[in-house]
């Protein structure tokens, strides 16, 4: 029977196997190492919550649209994941899950992100984007999705928006003529 050093030690060392693997994958999927480095801080958080956080793996990002760079992209993808944690902080349910996936070829840029958490009210989908605004977050500003907002602007993109109440809410984002 192992000892409990050598048992923590064999669960310190699988973690790390898995973290390196997780990292492997994404850096030959996400060729910018600022967007690959906040997918794993996001996954890592996520295990920190008991949200399951996936990136699809067919996911893949060789440059960024016109106008935009990788601090657009970590500032686009760090505030829909956030809020997509923030989803389920009044959501008591077993499985919590963030999906992820960013598809792009030579002409369109489309990042998707999904959760399963408490879902946006009907009436609040046309405010969601509106600077200041929040809802059903503890520490919500009111300014992640505003945000994100502004970078899809900038990018000439247009961003999409499903939700149902207590089933979960999708974020459609894509770019043109990458």
């Amino acid at each position: 029977q192992l000892g409990k050093p050598e048992k923590a030690f064999q669960l310190a060392f699988a973690a790390s196997e898995e973290q390196e693997s997780i990292s492997l994958f994404l850096h030959e999927i996400i060729k910018d190492d600022a967007v690959a480095g906040l997918l794993i801080s996001k996954i890592r958080r996520g295990k920190e919550l008991d949200i399951i956080v996936t990136v699809d793996t067919n996911s893949n990002l060789d440059h960024f649209p016109p106008h935009l760079d990788h601090h657009d992209f970590v500032l686009l993808l760090g505030n829909l994941v956030e809020n997509a944690f923030g989803s389920f902080e009044q959501l008591d349910q077993e499985e919590k899950m963030i999906d992820i996936s960013i598809e792009q070829d030579d002409y369109i840029c489309s990042i998707l992100v999904e959760d399963n958490g408490i879902g946006i009210e009907e009436s609040n989908l046309e405010k969601v984007f509106t600077k200041g605004f929040t809802e059903g977050k503890e520490n919500g500003t009111g300014y992640g999705l505003y945000l994100v907002k502004q970078i899809v602007d900038k990018g000439e993109g247009q961003i999409t928006v499903t939700s149902k109440v207590n089933e979960g809410t999708s974020f459609l984002i894509t770019f043109g003529e990458v």
